[in-house]
């Protein structure tokens, strides 16, 4: 009855566990996908970020890629337009608008996205060469000059344009010097989710519509970076992915897994303690052990099972069994009369006369071996060309027949600690007479010609 009852418990646990896992763990695999753009953006709001705006007037006619204020996809913006500069744009916070730039949103590229607003209100990305004036540049030779203009040239360059400085009359092209990355903080807009329904914008940031979408995944203003000594764009971009993300996620599975294991342990070895002891028999320590180790264990394990995946009760229900099984052979080693651990087996050499039961055969499996070998610089295995050649010769055997005798070999059981024995028979078997297993025929196999 005991034991239905604690079976119906863990039933009932299970069942009310799994909804709550499945919440807990989608809410955390959610947030952890902006976990380093959380430690790199601080958000802020509109108000905020239009604070820090200011009026601008362009130098060289651009496009505007649309996000709102107008139901066109794309306007001409002419030269000598004003414009409100809001910010860098970005499509996504781990990634620079113009998705090949390895580097941080206050690193200057003239092919740089930059979200503006129109006089008339449509707000939107566009490249701005211009915005390089006023930066800080250092050449090849280690000169640190100011930009004072920008002109475009007639060259096939990736960016054809030649860059004034302060105080002489020498232009440089993009090549001759490096762009100082502005340690100040940047105003990032990115719009991950632009122009998209309710539902779309759910199914996208692949978050289940119960949930609110993170300030991170969806758009809106932020502050980069958060915090002056760190942020994103000191790890490599092939590391600042989703790769990084999931091993950050593996590496902590690894540690609850570890630490569940211990806890395991730890918890199994004070049942052990406290309850394999001479003043209760077989039945009764085992019911107690069981009953001091799975809840104490168990209440860990659907913890971390809610918090992080409930994959880890499969790994929940392994050290349980290895926990139980450990205790079934403790329980078997227990001495009956004095109940200390302990008993000890040994063969006493009384053996019983052999008896004929009959024959037996099997059949010998095939053995191959290598005759010759050449490497051939063409042989294509599916990994790269070249590969070994082999010829081999494989031998088939006859059937083996045997006759099968048995005779009981006696052991006996006794405890150290009070001196209680019992005897008990164990039946051996032994093969005499073997005959067969020569050779049958042999194989010989050709891989193509030396």
């Amino acid at each position: 009855m005991e034991q239905t009852s604690k079976k119906a418990l863990r039933i009932l646990l299970i069942v009310i566990a799994i909804p709550i896992a499945l919440y807990t763990s989608t809410v955390v695999w959610i947030h952890k996908r902006t976990f380093f753009e959380k430690l790199s953006y601080k958000p802020i709001t509109e108000q905020k970020a239009l604070e820090r705006s200011y009026m601008m007037k362009t130098q060289f006619p651009t496009e505007l890629h649309v996000i709102s204020g107008s139901d066109e996809t794309k306007i001409d913006v002419p030269a000598g337009t004003n414009v409100k500069y809001l910010g860098v744009y970005m499509r996504m916070l781990n990634f620079r608008s113009d998705y090949y730039c390895e580097s941080s949103p206050t690193y200057y590229s003239p092919d740089q996205y930059f979200f503006i607003e129109l006089p008339n209100g449509t707000r939107g990305a566009a490249m701005l060469p211009e915005m390089i004036i006023g930066r800080e540049i250092v050449t090849q030779s280690g000169e640190t000059l100011t930009v004072s203009g920008i002109r475009k040239n007639g060259s096939n360059d990736r960016y054809p344009y030649d860059f004034l400085v302060s105080g002489s009359s020498q232009t440089y092209k993009w090549d001759d010097f490096d762009c100082k990355i502005d340690d100040e903080e940047a105003v990032v807009y990115t719009c991950p989710l632009m122009k998209l329904t309710e539902p779309q914008r759910h199914k996208i940031a692949r978050v289940p519509k119960f949930l609110k979408i993170p300030t991170h995944s969806d758009d809106g203003f932020f502050i980069f970076p958060r915090y002056k000594k760190w942020n994103m764009y000191m790890i490599l971009p092939w590391w600042r992915g989703s790769l990084m993300r999931d091993v950050y996620w593996f590496i902590l599975i690894i540690i609850v897994l570890w630490r569940l294991g211990a806890w395991s342990i730890r918890i199994s070895i004070r049942a052990d303690k406290k309850y394999l002891i001479p003043e209760y028999n077989n039945v009764e320590a085992y019911n107690k052990v069981v009953g001091y180790y799975w809840p104490r264990f168990y209440l860990r394990a659907f913890i971390a099972g809610c918090i992080f995946s409930p994959l880890i009760w499969l790994w929940t229900r392994l050290y349980t069994r290895a926990v139980l099984d450990g205790l079934e052979k403790d329980i078997k080693d227990r001495c009956p009369k004095c109940r200390k651990i302990g008993l000890k087996t040994e063969f006493t050499g009384k053996k019983t006369e052999e008896q004929y039961v009959g024959q037996g055969s099997y059949t010998p499996e095939p053995t191959t071996r290598v005759t010759g070998k050449v490497w051939d610089p063409n042989m294509d295995k599916g990994f790269g060309k070249g590969g070994y050649r082999e010829n081999t010769e494989t031998t088939y055997y006859n059937t083996v027949v045997y006759d099968d005798y048995v005779h009981k070999e006696e052991y006996r059981i006794y405890c150290p600690h009070c001196g209680f024995s019992m005897t008990g028979w164990h039946t051996v078997h032994t093969t005499k007479n073997s005959r067969g297993g020569d050779a049958r025929r042999v194989e010989a196999s050709t891989w193509g010609k030396y």
